[in-house]
């Protein structure tokens, strides 16, 4: 059964850029959670689950996913906790099937949410990609056209605890503020993984 390693950063951080480069290195097979949740709502038990604790249905008539009702769900305090419960079990069982197909040494997990899912659980060795806040402000803003600044300090808001807690129990982290070759990096980080797994213990 293969290592798992978990990429969790804040938006901006470029948690896409380290996946991409452990890919091309290492060959490394990534699950992507945020795509995967999305996905999940239409597996027929999940979608299920959600009309009968809420009374809503998440996919519309035309098939494609009711985002302004989800959305409604999220925002009211009384319904997300459950909401997020419910895809986020969906989510880890799609990682385990997805998992079980694999044979490597490594596989990487990519959330945005990854200790607040709790999805840094079933990993083995965590890595937290991060950028100073200015360079992941101008990262979004220019790969999101249609995000203002207020914007911006929303996400960062919604992220606060997940971000205390990459910082604080991430096993390694990553500066991809581009002052410096995140090849080389990795390089580093990718071969010191066993002895923090090891340390760990």
């Amino acid at each position: 059964m293969p290592k798992v390693i978990g990429i969790a950063g804040q938006v901006g951080a470029g948690k896409s850029i380290v996946l991409q480069t452990l890919n091309v290195l290492y060959g490394l097979p990534l699950f992507d959670c945020d795509n995967v949740a999305k996905q999940c709502y239409f597996i027929p038990s999940v979608r299920e689950n959600i009309i009968n604790s809420f009374g809503v249905d998440p996919i519309e008539e035309s098939g494609k996913l009711a985002k302004d009702k989800i959305s409604a769900l999220l925002a009211d305090n009384k319904t997300k906790k459950k909401l997020e419960k419910i895809i986020h079990n969906a989510v880890r069982e799609q990682f385990e099937l997805w998992k079980s197909r694999y044979s490597g040494q490594w596989i990487a997990v990519e959330s945005a949410i990854l200790f607040t899912s709790d999805m840094n659980r079933l990993c083995d060795i965590t890595l937290a990609v991060e950028a100073e806040t200015p360079i992941r402000k101008r990262r979004v803003l220019r790969r999101d056209t249609d995000r203002s600044e207020d914007g911006f300090e929303l996400l960062e808001a919604l992220q606060k605890i997940e971000s205390e807690r990459q910082k604080n129990e991430a096993d390694l982290h990553i500066n991809n503020s581009g002052k410096s070759s995140i090849i080389r990096e990795l390089e580093v980080i990718y071969n010191q993984l066993d002895k923090v797994i090891q340390d760990k213990q």
